[in-house]
């Protein structure tokens, strides 16, 4: 990850000026994340990907940004 696409992410905002957070590599919540049941993380029963870490930013993003349909990276 930090070898390809984080990368390309600081040398994109680099170019134009710019400097891009991203807070959810934040090595605590990294650590959380890596420890929860992959399950939970994973398109079961109809339930969108990542469900329980869209739910706990519930009122916190934007619907159509938190609900959205996720797309790689080198894509979106």
């Amino acid at each position: 990850l930090h070898m390809f696409d984080c990368l390309r992410a600081k040398k994109s905002m680099s170019a134009w000026c710019v400097e891009a957070r991203v807070p959810l590599l934040v090595k605590e919540f990294m650590d959380v994340a890596m420890r929860t049941n992959p399950e939970l993380k994973m398109i079961i029963d109809g339930r969108i990907e990542k469900n329980n870490l869209r739910e706990a930013f519930d009122g916190q993003v934007l619907p159509e940004v938190l609900w959205r349909q996720k797309e790689q990276f080198s894509d979106g």
